[in-house]
């Protein structure tokens, strides 16, 4: 998977230890379904970093 960023704080999101269901912002630990990852990144929640 690649790497995704949370919008608010840039934090990196991460599997979430104790489900697998879920992905966790390392800064500060918004949490968001994978099921729903195509939505959030629609949104606007989510990034995918740019590497130039």
């Amino acid at each position: 998977m690649s790497e995704l960023i949370h919008a608010n704080d840039k934090g990196t999101m991460i599997e979430d230890k104790n489900s697998d269901k879920y992905l966790k912002c390392g800064k500060c630990g918004f949490m968001v379904l994978k099921s729903e990852l195509y939505t959030k990144y629609n949104d606007g929640i989510l990034e995918l970093p740019i590497k130039r």
